[in-house]
């Protein structure tokens, strides 16, 4: 779905964070928003030199929690296209349209197109903590290769609509990504398709979309935003899921406070690893150079390493 976005009343601060933490002018290319860092890292794989991408979450902000600053209005007001995720991710677009008067750019949710999970999830006992929703869409949808495909071509075919005149350049691009995102989906089937253990335990309820690709279970400890921690009845549960089901990881996210899923490994016999849910990279990682692509080959090595065996 493509949406008209009002542009806000004149501010005069310069634009921030053309680049990932650094601040960076406009310069004649068409300058390309997007609202967190994994939709920054596809922008540019798409547009490449042509178009100027600036993202409006900092390195290791977490999307879920994050509002848009006055600061961070009057720089998107600078745009030509804005890019966002949909399905719930950025709420608080509403309350910046409000904000806001007429504008020039297009804001394209870039997640259009692709079939959505929704958020809840059952205990088997039927419990529900009071943070579990049981409707709303998942939104984490680049965590399948499959749905990233999906996402290029919509931000390819927005660059098209806005710069027609390189339009072979992005339409080369998204060949290109999407030929990437082809052999990690063949490298996740291969590997996963005969693994003996099809259920994982995971910290933050946000690999659904990667569980239904590869024909797996996530077994969520928190909700889809990381906020909801599990009572006493909750632990017990998992206690006994993992036990019994001879479940050998706990999976955390790096950038998580580690402490419930230590206590539920030290209960269990369980190791705790690290599934990255790649909602943003810290700025050691991104001059690192790491991308989406790195941070899914490390997922599938952690994955292959706990569901490949059973205790």
């Amino acid at each position: 779905m493509h949406i008209r976005f009002p542009l806000i009343l004149a501010v005069l601060i310069a634009v921030v964070g053309c680049r990932p933490g650094s601040n960076e002018p406009a310069d004649g290319r068409p300058v390309v928003y997007t609202s967190f860092y994994p939709l920054y890292d596809f922008a540019q794989k798409i547009g490449g030199d042509k178009v100027q991408v600036c993202c409006l979450i900092r390195p290791g902000t977490k999307a879920h929690d994050w509002e848009p600053s006055p600061r961070d209005l009057a720089n998107l007001s600078k745009a030509d296209l804005f890019l966002c995720n949909g399905l719930g991710m950025e709420p608080w677009i509403k309350n910046a349209v409000d904000a806001m008067g007429n504008v020039k750019f297009q804001v394209v949710e870039t997640a259009q197109g692709i079939d959505a999970v929704t958020g809840g999830h059952h205990h088997e006992h039927g419990d529900r903590h009071e943070h579990d929703d049981y409707s709303a869409p998942d939104p984490h949808v680049w965590l399948s290769p499959v749905n990233v495909k999906i996402i290029l071509k919509n931000i390819a075919d927005a660059y098209v609509q806005l710069d027609p005149g390189n339009a072979e350049y992005y339409q080369e691009n998204l060949q290109h990504w999407t030929a990437k995102c082809d052999e990690l989906d063949a490298q996740y089937r291969e590997a996963l398709s005969s693994a003996p253990q099809k259920e994982i335990v995971v910290s933050h309820q946000a690999f659904g979309y990667l569980c239904r690709e590869y024909g797996l279970t996530q077994i969520p400890i928190e909700g889809l935003t990381a906020q909801s921690d599990p009572g006493m009845a909750r632990m017990a549960e998992l206690v006994k899921k993992i036990r019994d089901d001879g479940i050998t990881t706990v999976f955390v996210e790096s950038s998580q406070d580690s402490r419930i899923c230590d206590a539920l490994a030290k209960e269990t016999g369980a190791k705790v690893d690290v599934l990255n849910p790649y909602e943003t990279l810290y700025q050691d990682q991104i001059q690192a150079g790491d991308d989406y692509f790195t941070v899914m080959t490390r997922n599938l090595e952690a994955l292959k390493k706990a569901i490949g065996n059973r205790q």
